[in-house]
């Protein structure tokens, strides 16, 4: 229901690979959103953090203007999702539950095994003039599926006539429960809500299984004039996952290969015409012991003081006064990975699946980096006779993954808004027109979405190509190191600049809205890693500030609200229309 924003989604289980994009592409890189859940920022998927049910109001902002308080990592626009609060009264106890079906349609209608064998056959006849020999259709006149052939070890195999979407997808249920209990009272409130949902995948062997809870309070001291509160959520989940690639598999494996051979093994393999792609099933079956466990705490706490009235001093550190807010930002992130390899397991069962158990290719690895970025911003808001708005935000970020010379940068934006309705020359309006105003916006927005250590040279270990025999006896090699990315100290931050102008109108006591938006995004010194020439050599690659996008498009929503009694509706509809070209790449 909001123009501009466009939400796709692959049908994964859990939602993961769910893709929001707010007016089109900004970058090459990372295009999402920034999410904000009740102040605390990330660009991680929201349904590992929160469920649906917990969302009390979701708000988009998509100018430069209106985003820019949330300075470099609002360039791709910003989700603000606040949660649900207990109100004042009764201990109030929810709970409800949903069973979802879902059901796979295949888009493309796809060959049989004899349809296949007529259309190669004429094809060849077409191109050579001749008939094809083949050990799976003959080489007589017609195509003549074979009952059985072998594959390239000898397996006798009875050709099949397979629907590989059929065997791949199917229907899957999904279960979702929540729970939620809630207290308000005078000088505060509690939440907690429980939410359990279990998916099956559209694919075979998989399947997404979530645990959400919540807890968040807010509780008031000294007549309201200090405040505490926290929404912290503890998210458990369990997953399977599809194979790679397995969508395009099932259309381009053949159909007269069957699922399992006269063995009882994995059909497959390099046969005549029958290609070399791997056998779907098996590849899904192989994932069915990958199992992803993953856990995650979110949220935030917070204290705010109010020593006198409109004086509001918070626990980030920010000073907000009537019209005017001024504050700072500090973050840093820290990461490390740790990862072991092996084959040849000597007992497949799930409790001997450890490093100790392979007998070949053992090996670990690990890595960790860091990521730090300080923020200094201020706002000011202007109003006169609620006719005349002006809006003006700076903002200065410092990012570790930029260079030394280049990590800060000033991110300034400005909003002015006419209420032409509330004007005297439009008094003969009024009972037609509920309400006009017109706005204008431009802002710059920062980008810094790039590796973090972007800057640095680096190096592994690699016994082929780095170590050396130094003693000469030609068995005696010393572990080296080989470069793997050259480090660039003069990136910057790419940037977006950003001009917007639009309409908002109320008609017929406001039940006919309308919203229009043109806006223009020139995204330059964009982020990239680009190829490089062989004579460079190893280490080659490293990001360079070397492309540049301009977008551009048209926003339009008609929303329709009336009542008719006690019945209350609403129709709204959008469209958006946009242009993204490549001005330069290098």
């Amino acid at each position: 229901r909001v123009a501009g924003m466009n939400v796709t989604t692959d049908g994964k289980p859990g939602g993961g690979n769910t893709d929001t994009k707010l007016r089109g592409i900004t970058t090459i890189n990372n295009s999402s959103p920034l999410y904000v859940i009740d102040g605390v920022q990330t660009h991680d998927n929201v349904a590992s953090i929160i469920s649906s049910n917990d969302v009390e109001s979701i708000q988009v902002l998509k100018d430069a203007a209106s985003a820019a308080i949330y300075g470099a990592q609002a360039a791709n626009g910003v989700i603000i999702i606040t949660t649900k609060r207990a109100k004042e009264g009764d201990v109030k106890v929810s709970f409800d539950m949903s069973l979802t079906a879902q059901t796979f349609t295949g888009g493309i209608d796809m060959l049989d095994a004899y349809q296949w064998g007529d259309v190669y056959w004429q094809a060849y006849k077409n191109t050579f003039g001749t008939n094809p020999n083949s050990v799976v259709y003959g080489n007589g006149e017609k195509a003549q599926l074979q009952e059985y052939y072998f594959d390239q070890n000898g397996v006798k195999i009875k050709s099949g006539n397979t629907d590989w979407a059929k065997e791949i997808f199917g229907t899957a249920l999904m279960q979702n429960y929540n729970l939620s209990l809630s207290k308000g009272f005078k000088d505060g409130n509690v939440a907690l809500t429980l939410n359990y949902m279990n998916q099956d995948g559209l694919c075979r062997n998989t399947d997404y299984e979530r645990f959400n809870s919540r807890l968040a309070s807010n509780f008031r001291f000294v007549d309201g004039k200090v405040r505490v509160g926290e929404s912290i959520s503890v998210n458990h989940w369990l997953e399977h996952l599809n194979p790679a690639g397995i969508e395009e598999l099932v259309i381009a494996q053949h159909p007269a290969i069957p699922v399992y051979d006269e063995n009882g093994g994995y059909a497959g393999g390099y046969v005549d015409i029958l290609g070399d792609k791997p056998n779907a099933i098996r590849l899904t079956d192989n994932e069915a012991n990958n199992r992803h466990k993953s856990w995650r705490i979110f949220g935030n706490v917070y204290l705010e003081v109010e020593p006198i009235k409109n004086l509001v001093l918070k626990s980030q550190f920010g000073l907000n006064y009537t019209t005017a807010v001024i504050g700072t930002e500090a973050k840093k992130e820290n990461g490390e990975h740790l990862q072991g390899y092996g084959r040849g397991l000597v007992i497949e069962d799930l409790d001997y699946r450890y490093l100790d158990t392979v007998t070949e290719g053992k090996s670990v690895s690990n890595n960790a980096s860091t990521y730090a970025m300080v923020s200094y911003f201020g706002k000011v808001n202007y109003a006169f006779d609620d006719k005349y708005l002006i809006s003006g935000t700076v903002r200065r970020d410092a990012s570790s993954r930029f260079g030394k010379g280049n990590n800060s940068a000033i991110f300034p934006s400005v909003s002015a808004g006419w209420r032409v309705s509330r004007e005297k020359f439009m008094e003969c309006t009024q009972n037609w027109l509920s309400d006009l105003k017109l706005r204008a916006s431009w802002g710059i927005n920062g980008n810094d979405q790039i590796d973090n250590n972007a800057t640095y040279n680096l190096y592994y270990t690699n016994m082929s190509n780095g170590s050396y025999n130094f003693n000469g006896d030609g068995t005696t090699v010393l572990p080296g190191v080989q470069k793997d990315r050259s480090g660039n100290n003069d990136l910057k931050w790419e940037e977006t600049k950003q001009l917007n102008f639009g309409i908002d109108a109320a008609f017929f006591d406001n039940r006919l809205g309308l919203t229009l938006d043109y806006f223009q995004k020139k995204t330059t010194g964009m982020l990239i890693q680009k190829p490089y020439i062989g004579v460079i050599g190893e280490g080659g690659y490293k990001w360079y500030n070397a492309a540049s996008m301009d977008n551009s498009g048209v926003e339009a929503t008609f929303t329709w609200r009336d009542e008719i009694k006690d019945f209350k509706y609403d129709i709204s509809f959008n469209l958006s229309y946009y242009k993204n070209e490549i001005t330069e790449l290098p």
